[in-house]
């Protein structure tokens, strides 16, 4: 029996964080690391991969915390461009990975990481666009 150990390299959720949208990210986050470690591929792919899921992970953290600010002040119009210019790092990344979790793996919704908004608590702010943010 081997074991493997699978470290995050990312700090994506605080140890007195509960938001759900970043529990969403760092569970994402775990699936995808697992990917990179286990995938039976060269050691420059799985470097390629990992370097990949971490850019792609940091987008989307900084686009919740965007995202965030926006949702606690009720108000969108000037700050949605932001969100989706830290969307356009995870855009970049995910696409490009070199190892794909595949249909039935929990973190293939990633094709919809960077066109829309993270998870979120409480109503849309008035005037925060619906649908996507970016063109996938």
């Amino acid at each position: 029996m081997t074991l493997t150990v699978i470290d995050p390299v990312v700090d994506i959720v605080g140890p007195f964080e509960v938001a759900p949208g970043l529990m969403t990210i760092d569970m994402d986050y775990g699936w995808l690391r697992a990917a990179d470690v286990l995938a039976e591929v060269d050691e420059a792919t799985r470097r390629q991969a990992a370097e990949a899921t971490d850019l792609a992970v940091t987008a989307r953290t900084q686009a919740w915390h965007l995202e965030a600010s926006l949702w606690s002040s009720g108000w969108a119009g000037a700050g949605a461009p932001l969100s989706a210019g830290a969307r356009s790092s995870a855009w970049c990344a995910t696409p490009c990975r070199a190892l794909d979790p595949g249909p039935a793996h929990p973190a293939a919704g990633g094709r919809a990481w960077w066109t829309g908004a993270e998870r979120h608590e409480g109503p849309t702010p008035a005037g925060f666009p619906e649908g996507p943010l970016l063109a996938p």
